[in-house]
């Protein structure tokens, strides 16, 4: 199962789907937030900054869950990483940027 969206339809229900999720959810360790899509699956990954607690990983499966429940029929996967400042996010990023610190 799919949506059939137009390209950039799709765009913006999954960038305001993960940008609510993250509402309170920011806390200052969090360096990023990139997303891919298709027509079946999401791909978000939330780039941390130092070690991860985990309170904050259940912040994020919180997050990850409001965009399951905006898209039931997608597969959503997420992943946190973990990339220290000052490394570059740039090789980490995937189609479009919802969050990314000033640094």
């Amino acid at each position: 199962m799919f949506y059939n969206f137009p390209e950039n339809e799709m765009r913006y229900y999954v960038q305001v789907s993960i940008q609510r999720a993250l509402l309170g959810r920011i806390t200052c360790s969090l360096r990023g937030v990139t997303c891919e899509w298709s027509r079946s699956k999401i791909k978000v990954h939330f780039i941390y900054d130092g070690l991860i607690e985990s309170d904050v990983e259940y912040l994020l499966e919180e997050a990850a869950t409001h965009v399951m429940a905006d898209f039931p029929v997608l597969d959503v996967n997420y992943q946190i990483l973990r990339i220290d400042y000052p490394e570059s996010l740039d090789s980490h990023a995937l189609k479009v940027w919802i969050y990314r610190r000033r640094e």
